[in-house]
C-alpha cells in the first residue's frame, strides 16, 4: 500500500468525536478549523458531528471552507460517533450541504487509507485511543518511507510534553 497521493490543498485533522473536559480543546478545535477555511484548504476528517470533531468541521465550513467525512459503514449504520452533535454543527452542515462530502467505507483501516490519499498534511487534536491509532498510524507511515507530508500534533494544555521530551526531538523530528 501507498499514501502518496496527494490532493492539494487538504488537511485531515484527527480528533475526538467528544467534546472533552478542558474548555481550552473546544477552541483549539475551533481556531484549527477557522485556521483551515482561513488558508483555503479543505477539511478530510472522521466525518462526525459530535465533539472536536464537529466543531472543527462546522469552523472551517463557517469560514467557506469544505469537508470531507470518512466514515466506516459501522460507525454511519450505527448512527455515528459520539453522542450528541456539538453545538451549530448540524445547522452549519445543513446550511454548506453543497461544501460536504460524506464518503462511507468499509473498515476503519480504510477510513485511515482514503484520508491520508486525499490529503499533504495531518493535525492531531485530543482525543482517545481512536485518535491516537490514527496519529500514530501516520507517524509510522513516515518512518516508512509511505509518505513525507507533514504532521503537527496540537498539544493543547501541554499535557504531553514530557512524553515527547523525553524522546528527544520527539516523533517527527
Amino acid at each position: 500500500m501507498t499514501v502518496m497521493e496527494n490532493r492539494p490543498k487538504a488537511v485531515a485533522v484527527y480528533c475526538s468525536s467528544t467534546l472533552g473536559r478542558q474548555p481550552a480543546y473546544r477552541s483549539a478545535a475551533l481556531s484549527l478549523g477557522s485556521a483551515i477555511a482561513k488558508a483555503n484548504r479543505s477539511l478530510v476528517y472522521g466525518g462526525g458531528t459530535q465533539g472536536l470533531m464537529g466543531l472543527v468541521a462546522s469552523a472551517v465550513l463557517q469560514g467557506g471552507g469544505s469537508v470531507t467525512g470518512i466514515i466506516p459503514f459501522a460507525i454511519s449504520s450505527a448512527g455515528g460517533e459520539g453522542a450528541g452533535s456539538a453545538p451549530g454543527v448540524e445547522g452549519a452542515l445543513q446550511r454548506s450541504a453543497e461544501r460536504v462530502e460524506t464518503i462511507i467505507v468499509n473498515s476503519m483501516n480504510e477510513r485511515k487509507t482514503e484520508m491520508a490519499k486525499r490529503v499533504d498534511g495531518f493535525f492531531g487534536l485530543p482525543g482517545g485511543f481512536g485518535t491516537l491509532d490514527e496519529v500514530l498510524e501516520v507517524i509510522t507511515w513516515t518512518q516508512i518511507g509511505f509518505h513525507t507530508k507533514p504532521i503537527i500534533l496540537m498539544n493543547v494544555l501541554l499535557l504531553a510534553t514530557g512524553y515527547w521530551a523525553s524522546r528527544g526531538s520527539g516523533p517527527l523530528g
